[in-house]
Order: structure tokens, then C-alpha cells, then sequence
């Protein structure tokens, strides 16, 4: 499953099949010594304006605050049931969970950072990432780093359309350090990473 091209802005709907929103945001948990897990989807408003710019999503829930709307929706990736062109969850429309306190990682957040080697050059820029589910689980296997994973975002026109295959570099979850979002770097040297 690529994370950003098969859940991000999908339709979500509730265990009635009542419209609840759209993924606005994914949530990671990164830990050492593990692979990413994605815990959570978020949808509202604020969220989305968040993706466009910090004080967007600020003034965004500050307005879904004010006009009494619903407060961002958080919920935990285990309740989701079904996973095609929309997700169904098993929660009614309005029954969100609030978000915790401790901040977690957004994969929306990561798109487009700069990688760094252990060098400190450039490798490129974050543009997917991979995941694996099992059952309630979705853990990331790789992140695609490149124009590569961009292409793979916006399918096959686009490569109809440059005329070449673009390319990039895939790191496994444990050959990339995303815990700091803004410098996210290899842990590995380039040559280690396999072509995307």
C-alpha cells in the first residue's frame, strides 16, 4: 500500500455509511528500534488547512471553533473496517476520538523534506511512503525518496507525459531517521539503498 496515494483525502465514511469527511492526515508513531506504525487518520478542516501552511490550520480551527463545528476527528487506524476507494470505520458520524496531547508525526508533513546523507549532501526529497497491513496493524516498510515516488503519487500519465522513467532511491524503515521532521536523514550509506 503507498500511504499518501491509497488513504490520504480518500472519502471516509461511518459503520452506517453516513459521510464523515475526508483523510485530512495520517499519524505515525516512530520509535528507535521499530518500524513506523501508522496509529491514527484525522480529518477536519483545520487539519487540511494545516498541509497548506501552519497558520492556515490554525486560522482554520480557530473559525471551526468558533462557528461551533465538529472538532477535528481522530481515528485510531485498528477501527478502520474496509479500505478501497473510501473507508468505512466502525464509529458513528461525530464519534471521534480527541487528539492526544503528545504530538505525534504526520506523514503529510514529511512529503516533500529534503533527505540528507550521512554526509549532509542531498539525496532528495521524501515523496511516499510504503506500509504493510496486517489485521489492525499498518507498519511502513520503505520510504521512496525521489522523483520516482512522485511519479508513483500521480500515476502512470505522468510518465506518459515526461517520456521516461523518473528515478529514485528506496530506503527501508530502519535506514531513514524521521524523528525530526524538518532534517529527516539516512542512517545508511546511498549506495545501500535500493533504485525505486
Amino acid at each position: 500500500m503507498d500511504l499518501v496515494r491509497d488513504l490520504l483525502d480518500k472519502q471516509v465514511m461511518d459503520r452506517n455509511g453516513r459521510e464523515m469527511g475526508r483523510v485530512d492526515s495520517i499519524a505515525i508513531d516512530v520509535r528507535k528500534g521499530a518500524p513506523p506504525r501508522v496509529v491514527a487518520i484525522e480529518l477536519g478542516i483545520g487539519v487540511l488547512g494545516y498541509r497548506i501552511a501552519p497558520i492556515i490550520g490554525r486560522w482554520m480551527a480557530a473559525v471551526e471553533y468558533a462557528c461551533g463545528a465538529t472538532p477535528p476527528g481522530w481515528i485510531p487506524f485498528g477501527d478502520i473496517l474496509t479500505a478501497t476507494h473510501q473507508f468505512t470505520v466502525d464509529r458513528a458520524a461525530g464519534d471521534t476520538t480527541p487528539r492526544p496531547v503528545e504530538a505525534p508525526l504526520y506523514v503529510d508533513r514529511l512529503l516533500g523534506r529534503a533527505v540528507v546523507a550521512r554526509n549532509n549532501r542531498p539525496v532528495g526529497r521524501i515523496e511516499e511512503f510504503r506500509a504493510d497491513i496486517k489485521g489492525k496493524a499498518c507498519t511502513i516498510t520503505d520510504v521512496v525518496i525521489g522523483a520516482a515516488g512522485l511519479a508513483e503519487r500521480l500515476g502512470v500519465g505522468i510518465r506518459l507525459l515526461l517520456g521516461f522513467e523518473p528515478s529514485g532511491h528506496l530506503a527501508r524503515w530502519d535506514q531513514i531517521d524521521l524523528t525530526d521532521v524538518e532534517h529527516p536523514r539516512l542512517l545508511c550509506a546511498l549506495e545501500d539503498l535500493r533504485e525505486a
